[in-house]
């Protein structure tokens, strides 16, 4: 597979790839209200695989992932070449997961920064607001916390100059169409998933594992605001790292 961006990654090596990180899922410092739901290895390979062939000069964009967890789509983007992730996490353990193991998987520590802050909270570092160039993100679904997706889409819109990729149960396609067109953003489903949540996210699930429809959403600005040079991304990662 050949990303925009210039690196060649085979679906199957992402995955591969993807299934040797920890599942804190079956942790028992797993948060029911944090809706701490992973995503699978092969649903995350998938998803950063389109983001690689839709993305230009993926190597020199800042990826921004909301609620990152352990790092699944962080890893899975810095895997198809993003020029560098921040991921955004609430629970400090899994913040700390997911920095050890991007650790463990990149060298160069200048392509990732794990912030352990409350994304409605989180303002970032730069004069416009506008650090990222793309988002990829699994955001609660708001089973638990009505309305948190909305949030976690919003700050996604306020902090990125490009497109926005995001997971949302597909019951809310309508709601969050008309929030795009809103929002000056066209909005396509780039992939229908059937989603596997265990049971304890859904009480009136019987079996252990039950599957919930997702949308993988692109939100695209209908203004495009230009590429940001890769010199101005360079100050940007400096700025974190200070």
């Amino acid at each position: 597979m050949q990303g925009k961006g210039g690196k060649q990654v085979k679906l199957k090596h992402i995955e591969s790839f993807l299934s040797d990180l920890d599942n804190f899922e079956q942790g028992e410092f797993s948060k029911l209200k944090l809706e701490q739901h992973m995503t699978p290895a092969n649903v995350a390979a998938l998803c950063v695989s389109m983001v690689a062939e839709i993305e230009e000069n993926l190597e020199d964009q800042i990826v921004g992932d909301f609620g990152c967890g352990t790092g699944m789509l962080s890893c899975g983007m810095l895997c198809v070449g993003a020029g560098q992730v921040i991921g955004l996490e609430l629970d400090s353990k899994y913040a700390q997961i997911t920095l050890d193991t991007l650790e463990d998987k990149f060298e160069d520590p200048s392509m990732y920064d794990i912030i352990n802050i409350n994304v409605k909270h989180w303002q970032p570092p730069t004069l416009n607001g506008k650090l990222f160039d793309t988002v990829v993100m699994n955001p609660p679904f708001g089973t638990k916390d009505e309305g948190i997706d909305v949030v976690f889409l919003e700050k996604a819109f306020q902090t990125c100059s490009g497109n926005v990729y995001s997971m949302h149960k597909s019951s809310t396609r309508k709601f969050l169409q008309k929030k795009a067109e809103q929002c000056g953003y066209e909005f396509t489903v780039l992939q229908e998933i059937k989603f596997p949540l265990p049971k304890r996210f859904n009480k009136y699930h019987k079996k252990e594992v039950a599957y919930t429809e997702v949308d993988f959403i692109l939100f695209k600005p209908k203004k495009m605001i230009p590429q940001i040079k890769q010199q101005q991304n360079e100050e940007k990662k400096v700025n974190i790292q200070e």
